[in-house]
């Protein structure tokens, strides 16, 4: 099964400083999984 695009958002954070505090607010109205979120931004730039 397909997920479709429900929305597109552009947040803008500096590199490695994504935290739940921070884009919280932002990702829970969309159901979006926080935690996964930032895990997955700061290995992007971690490496």
């Amino acid at each position: 099964m397909e997920k479709s695009i429900k929305r597109i958002m552009t947040i803008y954070l500096q590199a490695g400083k994504a935290n739940p505090a921070k884009v919280g607010k932002d990702l829970a109205p969309t159901g979006m999984n926080i935690l996964s979120f930032c895990n997955q931004r700061i290995a992007r730039y971690v490496n």
